[in-house]
Formats: structure tokens, sequence, C-alpha cells
């Protein structure tokens, strides 16, 4: 062979090994974790969707094509397990999300709370802040906060009050900034009491809470947040009583130069609680004005702080408004369009709700939706209904609102 082809030759196999080089994919720093792949549909096209374990902990991985980035969404609540196995879209996960959760859920349970205790017990959280609550506080707080919160989930009501009145015992209001924790840590038990149908005592915490911590902007939030447990208890001319003055409060405080401590979005908080109060006093003109500013899609962000969306406030609105017309619209191009969703847990049969049950047998009725939730829909196996409805009984998941 000549040098020119053996130089040739040479060059020639230079250049295929480069070439393939260029057409294989980089290596996938999570492949080690995937145990199970497959792609949902989505108006921009195919979403690919992995499921991921390590340990105590699985995640899916969201691959949306006009998105660049991947998503990672953790599977941490009961709820978010749950929307994954009620969703036939998500089929090709199921078995191995299944074997991660345990058949009943107990086992993801199980290991969730030891997990939160042992993060509690060192004094660090456990997973980021996932509310605007555990995103204003330090993580040794949060790690108690997540722990609560998850008993809470669980059913657990009492044992996370127990956990959270320790802890409260141990703070002391100063008239700093870190009230806040000792307010997010008051509000937990509050959150707790509404969870195990004790309406009352949720509200007579917040009202410990405004009268504990005095005329400081931190009171604000426990103002606001009685409103919203008068408003969803239909006592309407209380809350817009309630958020009213809070509103009047919070103007002032803005105009004196105190919204630089305001979270993003606040404004629709109150928007929603005053729309929900003047419909139920039927002032539908004003209400409707007050909804308006919840009539976008923003996904709000901030480096600090995690916001509600405008999707989730409509809803809680619209819930409380009893609207089932919007309602079954917004739930209808969910169904039909979102990759991921959890509104497919409204409509298992196992599921006991709590409140509002005549406005969702006004949005089941919808025949439309109900073929299109019954198409998609996967009715769990009977071994998760206790999980379904978070280890509480009938009798204490209903109300008579």
């Amino acid at each position: 062979m000549s040098w020119k082809l053996r130089a040739a030759v040479v060059a020639l196999v230079i250049v295929g090994v480069a070439s393939q080089a260029e057409a294989e994919p980089p290596k996938d720093p999570l492949a080690k974790y995937i145990k199970a792949a497959g792609s949902v549909p989505s108006p921009a096209g195919p979403v690919l969707v992995d499921f991921l374990t390590d340990g105590d902990l699985a995640a899916i991985r969201v691959r949306r094509p006009d998105k660049p980035q991947p998503e990672i969404l953790g599977i941490q609540s009961l709820d978010e397990a749950l929307a994954l196995l009620s969703d036939r879209r998500m089929e090709f996960l199921w078995e191995p999300l299944t074997a991660w959760t345990g058949p009943d859920l107990t086992a993801m349970r199980d290991r969730m709370i030891a997990r939160l205790r042992a993060a509690a017990a060192e004094g660090s959280a456990g997973f980021r802040p996932r509310t605007t609550g555990e995103s204003t506080v330090r993580p040794k707080i949060r790690a108690i906060v997540q722990l609560a919160d998850y008993l809470r989930d669980c059913g657990r009501e009492k044992e996370a009050e127990d956990l959270l009145g320790q802890q409260l015992a141990t703070m002391r209001l100063k008239g700093d900034w870190k009230d806040l924790e000792w307010f997010e840590v008051a509000a937990l038990i509050a959150s707790s009491r509404w969870s195990r149908g004790d309406d009352q005592g949720a509200i007579e915490q917040y009202e410990f809470i405004e009268k504990s911590m005095g005329d400081t902007p931190f009171a604000l939030n426990a103002t606001i947040s009685r409103a919203s447990l008068l408003v969803l208890s239909r006592r309407y001319e209380e809350a817009l009583t309630a958020i009213n003055s809070a509103w009047t409060r919070f103007a002032a405080y803005q105009k004196s130069g105190g919204s630089g401590d305001e979270v993003p979005g606040s404004d629709r908080q109150f928007a929603w609680i005053r729309a929900c109060a003047l419909e139920g006093l039927g002032r539908h003109i004003e209400a409707d004005a007050d909804m308006k500013l919840l009539s976008g899609d923003r996904e709000w962000h901030d480096p600090d702080f995690v916001i509600a969306s405008d999707k989730n406030l409509r809803f809680k609105a619209l819930q409380c408004m009893g609207k089932p017309e919007p309602m079954i619209e917004a739930l209808k191009d969910q169904v039909a369009n979102s990759p991921i969703t959890g509104a497919l847990l409204d409509f298992e049969p196992a599921y006991h709700r709590r409140r509002y049950q005549q406005f969702w047998d006004a949005v089941m009725s919808d025949p439309e939706l109900s073929k299109m939730v019954a198409q998609r829909m996967r009715i769990l196996p009977s071994e998760m209904s206790d999980a379904l409805n978070h280890w509480r009984t009938v009798d204490t998941v209903r109300t008579t609102h």
C-alpha cells in the first residue's frame, strides 16, 4: 500500500471515529436511576416522562417539546403518587411506582416520615420548600414544619399538633423577622385542626396568633388566613370584615414603604377571599371584579418564596363561590391537555370529600367531562383507598359544609 493510500485510509478512520462520536448522544447522568420511561401527549407534542428512584427518594423527569430544560418533579406527597397511579397515560410506570410506594402506600408513608424525623433531629430540612410558608423559615424550623405537615397529611393530626406545640413552647416573639417562624409553626396548628374537622378550633388559633403578634406586619398574615377559613366556613360577613381590615392595613404598610417584604402576587390572596365573600352575600358584580385578578395563567417565580399560581387560586375561588360551570371548562382543558394532572383524584369513587359535595356533584354531572375523565382515569385498587383519604375515616372527613 502506497504511503498516499495509507494516509487516506488513516484519514478516513479518523473521520469515521469523529463522526461516530458526534452521532452518539451524550450519556444520561440519570440513566442508572430510571425505572420506567414513556411518553404522553400534549398540545405541543409528545412529552417524555422518566420514573426515577434512588433509595427512599422518587421523582419523574419531564421533557417537554416546548421547553429547553427538563423538569424534575419529586414524588413526596400521597397525592403526587396517587395522581400518577390514577392516570391511564402513566400506565408504563404503575408497576415500578407501586413497588416503591407499596400496594397500599404505607411503605412510602413510613419511609417519608422516618426521613423527615431524621432531618428534624439533625436540624436540616428534608426537602426544598414547597409552600410559601416553608420558604419563609430557616432549615431548622422548616424541618419540623415539613415533618408536622406530612404527619397531618397522613391523618395523624394529633401527633402533628403535639410536635408543633412543643416547638412553639421554645419560641418567643421578639419583634423581628424571626417572628415569621413563630407564625409558621402556630399557623400549622390551625391547618392541622382544620384538616381534622375542627373548623372553629382552627379559626380560634388564628385569633390567638393575631392577639399574640399585635400590631406588627406579620400579624396581617394571620388575619388573612382567618378570613380564608371564615369564608370557607360560609361565614361571609365576618370574612369580608376581616379581609377588608387586612387590606386597609396592607395598603397602609405599602404606603409607609414596607412593600419590600411583600410576597409577589399577594393581592391575589385578598382577591379570592373577597370574591367568595361577596358572592356569598349576593354582591355578584363586585365579586366578578375581584375575580379578574385571578383570570390569568401566570406561574409566579421568586428567588426567595414559593408562590401559588393563578390557576390554583382561581380553582379555590370557584369552589368557594359555588360556580361549577367555569370549573367544568377548566377541568376539561386540564384532563384533555395536561400531561400530568392531579385533577383525576377528585373523581375517584372511593374518595370522600369533606366540603363542597354539592358543588362537586354539579361538576361531575357534566356528561362531556364525565366521559373525558372515564377515558383517562384508572379506578384505583381498593388497597389504596385509605391512602386516597389520607387514612381518615368517613366520619372525620365529612362535615355539614
